[in-house]
């Protein structure tokens, strides 16, 4: 017996021993390699594990069942991988029956099993997104890859390929929502991942960038993408990606009128069998897009027979007018030749089925375009109500866009590089200024060596007049430096105020053009009914026209009090008091920091928290400088609890919270986070010139230095600090009323 117990604990000792002996395979992936230098690979591969490795990144590229099988018959054997997702897979590939819906959680499950056994498999996350795109689930694609993206990046081992796609695939979301400025700075950041990588990925985010330019109406920065896309594929033989290109300059082209050019660039498509394009651009597109040119150079006979053209191809390939090749606009092309023929009753019927489509499609920036082309349709054929509906549903659209409205139409993220250089400036100056003062010290003390020396043995004091004089100099141009920095320190906060002006002003903008250009159509029907005698429909018209001028002059003000205080933020001398409201002073900055945060990270939110005294009297102050104090506080609380979040759980919940009363004759604002708080340790140090808690670059150290000279030496009052580390902050600004 003794014997037999010997025996069994030899064996599971050698188990045991060949089982931790074993490595844990690692499987790379092989960017950029095409099908027949992959097989080449296999071929001469020597390890299972190798073998894994090349038949993973064929699986995941070109999707073959056989690949897939092969592989499973090579792990029966090497044991080297957990083979519940390959099967799956499998199922993927050759059940051709397989729904959509079906196919989508199978993925999942797929993406799920290779990332538990830490496989890279990018190309699998760019088919997982076809699915949600052809199922047009928007807003589920965005949390799927925004979980994805923040598994891979916390990873202990790097997912460059996977970080890469679901960059790509957040991008799709925004620009599904017409959110331009996002969508571009996900590709961007995209496209920055796939560089080291992939060529074919790498160039095929930089045409997508173009494209998203192209939509937002920034033709020159589409070309410059565009063109720099088809440079870096110049050697490169990626085919589907020249294809990509071709047409997206012929949409450039098409944007700016230049429809010679747009009909070269389709030039390139003459010569290249239909079926060759079909898994890339679908069928009708290219035709439409040929029939907008032709209608456009009034070419009308051939645009006709391109659009009934185009019309059997979409519907023989059910071309949704939404698709990853861009958009199929066939009832658009049919609405664009009846109005060119000057058929309107035939041509509006296509505009609203148009309009339709794009509603199903959820495509934000159709809407918006139908919603524009309906309005001015109905508006120019005389149909004021039909007119003034599409009017408010395009303004209500247009207002919901916030993010992606800015004067320049250039994404936040090419603005980052811009904004890393002033810092690095403002850094520049602050050192200098510290370099500045240690020499002033020691020519000071120079001087006073050089001083009692005289008197000693009696010199004259002809030299050290000199060097008092040059002193004199010295301080003066610190004094300079320090105004310098001083209006550095106001132009960085007005750099951020910028973002949040941008949406703040645009809606006002958006209510007095829109409601011109309807008093103006209005006007030219009063004049109608008035030579028809038609007193009261006159009055009745007339009274509409008094109503949008109020509203007109209403927004026109609205606009002119964020301008004006934008100028008054900006100018370098202290304002003079008047009677001001705190209650609006202090929303109307809060709104501006919330959302100058907001255009720089869109992931950002925060729950705004207002309790405003209503009996709150108007308090005689120096409103410039009271709004850069609370424009500092407001951009301090917003980036604590912004870098709070980035490590806190998911329960915790960003707060903002600013409190106006009176107290004792003393008028009291609060500005209170939920952020992580200041330590005792520096809680002293906060209000002294350049000290700071932010990285190098990110903060001057003078903001609060200002925020306590303005409250205390300029308006008689206290700023105090009550903060708990980990809990929060809360500074309150107490001002005598008297």
């Amino acid at each position: 017996m003794k014997k037999i117990l010997l025996i069994i604990g030899a064996l599971i000792f050698a188990m045991a021993f060949k089982v931790n002996a074993q490595p844990k395979f690692k499987a790379n992936y092989y960017y950029d390699a095409d099908s027949t230098r992959l097989e080449k690979m296999l071929i001469t591969a020597k390890t299972d594990g190798d073998k894994i490795s090349i038949l993973n990144s064929l699986m995941a590229e070109y999707g073959s069942a056989a690949d897939i099988e092969q592989l499973l018959q090579i792990n029966k054997t090497a044991k080297l991988v957990n083979d519940v997702p390959y099967r799956k897979l499998l199922t993927i590939v050759k059940d051709t029956s397989l729904s959509f819906d079906k196919g989508l959680a199978l993925y999942q499950q797929v993406i799920n099993g290779f990332d538990a056994q830490d496989i890279e498999l990018p190309g699998l996350l760019m088919n997982i997104r076809e699915y949600y795109n052809a199922l047009n689930r928007q807003d589920e694609k965005y949390k799927y890859f925004s979980q994805k993206l923040s598994f891979y990046l916390q990873h202990p081992r790097t997912f460059p390929g996977n970080i890469a796609a679901c960059y790509h695939g957040i991008g799709g979301y925004y620009y599904s929502k017409g959110d331009y400025n996002t969508s571009i700075t996900y590709y961007l950041k995209a496209a920055e991942a796939y560089k080291p990588l992939s060529a074919s990925m790498y160039m095929n985010d930089l045409l997508v960038v173009g494209s998203n330019y192209n939509e937002w109406g920034n033709q020159q920065k589409a070309l410059y993408y565009l063109k720099m896309a088809l440079k870096e594929g110049n050697n490169k033989d990626i085919l589907h990606n020249k294809y990509f290109a071709m047409l997206s300059l012929a949409n450039v082209e098409y944007s700016l009128a230049n429809y010679d050019a747009s009909l070269n660039y389709l030039k390139f498509f003459d010569h290249t069998a239909q079926s060759t394009l079909s898994y890339i651009i679908p069928g009708g597109m290219l035709e439409n897009l040929k029939a907008l040119n032709y209608i456009a150079l009034n070419r009308l006979p051939e645009a006709i027979d391109l659009l009934n053209k185009a019309k059997k191809q979409g519907d023989a390939g059910h071309t949704a007018i939404f698709n990853l090749s861009g958009y199929y606009e066939i009832d658009y092309g049919y609405y664009k030749y009846y109005m060119a023929i000057h058929q309107p009753a035939r041509a509006i019927p296509y505009l609203l089925t148009a309009y339709q489509k794009a509603v199903a499609s959820k495509s934000v920036t159709l809407k918006l375009k139908y919603l524009k082309e309906l309005a001015y349709s109905y508006g120019t054929n005389g149909n004021t109500t039909n007119a003034w509906k599409y009017t408010i549903g395009y303004n209500k659209l247009r207002d919901s866009l916030e993010a992606s409205t800015n004067k320049y139409k250039v994404a936040a993220y090419e603005n980052e590089m811009r904004d890393r250089a002033q810092n690095k400036r403002v850094a520049d100056l602050k050192q200098e200024s510290i370099l500045q003062s240690a020499a002033i010290g020691k020519r000071n003390m120079m001087i006073w060596f050089t001083f009692a020396g005289l008197l000693v043995v009696g010199v004259s004091l002809v030299f050290i007049y000199k060097q008092l004089q040059v002193n004199k100099k010295i301080l003066l141009a610190l004094r300079q430096t320090q105004t310098q920095l001083i209006q550095a320190e106001k132009m960085a906060s007005l750099g951020e105020l910028t973002a949040g002006i941008a949406h703040e002003i645009q809606n006002p903008l958006n209510f007095v053009n829109n409601f011109s250009e309807v008093n103006k159509e209005m006007v030219d029907e009063l004049e109608e009914e008035l030579k028809k005698g038609n007193i009261e429909e006159a009055l009745a018209i007339a009274a509409d026209i008094k109503g949008n001028q109020e509203k007109i002059t209403h927004h026109g003000r609205r606009a002119e009090f964020i301008v004006k205080g934008m100028l008054e933020h900006s100018r370098t001398g202290t304002g003079e008091k008047q009677l001001t409201s705190i209650n609006v002073l202090a929303e109307e900055f809060l709104k501006l920091s919330y959302h100058g945060l907001r255009a720089k990270d869109k992931a950002f939110n925060a729950e705004l928290i207002t309790r405003f005294d209503e009996h709150l009297p108007k308090i005689n102050i120096a409103a410039q400088d009271i709004g850069r104090v609370l424009l500092n506080l407001f951009n301090n609380a917003f980036y604590t609890v912004n870098q709070k979040k980035k490590t806190a759980g998911p329960d915790y919940k960003p707060e903002v919270t600013v409190t106006t009363s009176i107290e004792k004759n003393n008028l009291i604002i609060r500005v209170k986070d939920n952020g992580n708080g200041i330590s005792d340790a520096i809680k002293d140090k906060i209000m002294q010139p350049f000290f700071t808690t932010k990285p190098t670059g990110e903060g001057t150290g003078l903001g609060l230095s200002l925020s306590y000279d303005i409250v205390v030496k300029g308006h008689g009052g206290t700023i105090e600090l009550v903060s708990q580390a980990s809990e929060g902050s809360e500074f309150i600004i107490k001002i005598p009323l008297v």
